[in-house]
Parts: structure tokens; C-alpha cells; sequence
């Protein structure tokens, strides 16, 4: 499974990075970045080359989806965690019940069997036992 995950890291990526380095050293003319409604009052603006700019918005995206994808990653371990623990203890409760029942067979097995009610009644109807 980590050779097949390692493959498909290898095979989504090496192109991707091709492409990034493929934009930065193709385009090197110089932008003024800055937010727009914000830009003249608030903050400053940046020159930069564009090469610059879009490899930094490529890592801060891929940051965001590592960390997003960290976040899923540890909710999914915290809920196998959860089912584990009732699995362990459901394990734990179905062994005393079968404790319990085992009890129960060896003392029900030396006592006398008590008739069910079907029976008693079935006894009652060919006269083998008498209400009065």
C-alpha cells in the first residue's frame, strides 16, 4: 500500500513541479500585488516578479491542503480510536455475559426442569394433572 501511495505522490507531483518551474523561469516581468478594496489607505503594495508570486501562492496552497488534509487525517484516527475503545469494552461485557450464562447452564443442569407454561397446559388437557 505505501509503494501504490508513493507512485501516485510520485506521479501527481513530478508533473506538478515541472509545471512551477517551468512558469518561474518563463515569466520574470516585474507586478504590483495588493489587496484592492484595502490598497491605498491600509496596506502597502509589493513589487515583485510574477515567477515570485505565483510559486508562493502554489506554497501557500499546498500548505493549506497539508494542513487541511492533517485536520481530516486526525479526526479520522480520533473516531478509530472511539471505535476501538467500544469494541474493546463491548469485547469485555460479552465475556462476562458469557461468564454469567456459563454459570447459570451448570446450576440449571443438576436442578429439576420446570415445565413451560405450553406444556403444563397441553398436561392439563389430557386429564395428567387436575386444577382442583
Amino acid at each position: 500500500m505505501r509503494v501504490l501511495s508513493l507512485l501516485v505522490f510520485i506521479l501527481v507531483s513530478l508533473p506538478f513541479t515541472l509545471l512551477a518551474v517551468s512558469f518561474a523561469l518563463s515569466n520574470d516581468q516585474a507586478v504590483t500585488l495588493g489587496l484592492w478594496p484595502l490598497t491605498p489607505d491600509f496596506l502597502p503594495k509589493w513589487e515583485t516578479s510574477l515567477a515570485v508570486a505565483g510559486l508562493t501562492l502554489l506554497a501557500v496552497g499546498f500548505f493549506a491542503g497539508a494542513v487541511y488534509a492533517g485536520l481530516w487525517t486526525q479526526r479520522l484516527r480520533f473516531k478509530l480510536w472511539q471505535t476501538e475503545r467500544k469494541q474493546a469494552r463491548l469485547a469485555k461485557d460479552l465475556a462476562v455475559a458469557e461468564e454469567a450464562l456459563g454459570k447459570l447452564r451448570e446450576q440449571t443442569r443438576f436442578s429439576t426442569p420446570v415445565a413451560t407454561p405450553a406444556q403444563s397446559l397441553d398436561n392439563l388437557r389430557r386429564g395428567e394433572i387436575s386444577i382442583l
